[in-house]
């Protein structure tokens, strides 16, 4: 039995925390090589393969840690947590490939949708643990609470959230979606911006229920 159980933890960590790991390292040193291995695995058929860990860990990762953020209730129910940020993600995305095909763009719906969908899933968890942070930092140092609170975008926890989710989207959109669909000049920076504006404007009011 032991040895059963033993085989079973081993199995889902080598599936889901290896994998998101090595994504993780890699859209962190180089956003741009996820373009290629997305392409690759959406070749082979192997996307939902490859984006289900990327999904469920990174949601389960962000929902924690945001949790955490100082003033933030408690977590009631991590599947609704769970179908409401993974709906988004994907209406998200869906916008963000029309836009693209309006501005001519060559990538495939699959092609945007696998990139939005973890680029924002990346947002998602950096966002959270970067909040964290600061609002933990401002707990235990007065001086960082005071500038802080003189700054509107970086007064609470929800403001701080949305403006770093906004900032990371617009350096990794460029990298990713508008790279894939040979976007060069003002088109890397617009198509960015579009997907930063989008998810704010919706992730405000799942913020607002204490739904992320």
């Amino acid at each position: 039995m032991a040895n059963g159980d033993d085989g079973g933890l081993s199995g889902i960590l080598d599936k889901y925390g290896k994998g998101y790991a090595t994504w993780l390292l890699a859209i962190l040193s180089n956003p741009q090589s996820i373009v290629e291995k997305t392409r690759e695995v959406n070749a082979k058929g192997d996307t939902a393969q490859y984006l289900l860990p990327v999904i469920i860990v990174s949601i389960f990762l962000g929902a924690t840690l945001g949790a955490l953020i100082p003033g933030r209730p408690p977590l009631q129910s991590r599947v609704v947590i769970f179908c409401i940020v993974s709906i988004l993600w994907v209406f998200m995305s869906l916008l963000v490939h029309g836009i693209c095909r309006v501005l001519g763009g060559k990538a495939t719906m699959l092609t945007t949708l696998s990139l939005m969908i973890q680029d924002l899933a990346f947002v998602y968890v950096a966002s959270n643990f970067l909040t964290l942070i600061v609002s933990w930092s401002a707990i235990v140092y007065k001086p960082i609470d005071n500038l802080l609170a003189n700054r509107l975008v970086l007064s609470t926890p929800g403001t701080i959230l949305f403006t770093l989710q906004f900032l990371l989207l617009l350096y990794l959109v460029p990298l990713t979606v508008s790279r894939a669909h040979e976007f060069k000049g003002y088109l890397l920076v617009l198509v960015a911006l579009f997907a930063a504006v989008f998810a704010v404007s919706f992730g405000v009011p799942v913020f607002s229920m204490s739904g992320c």
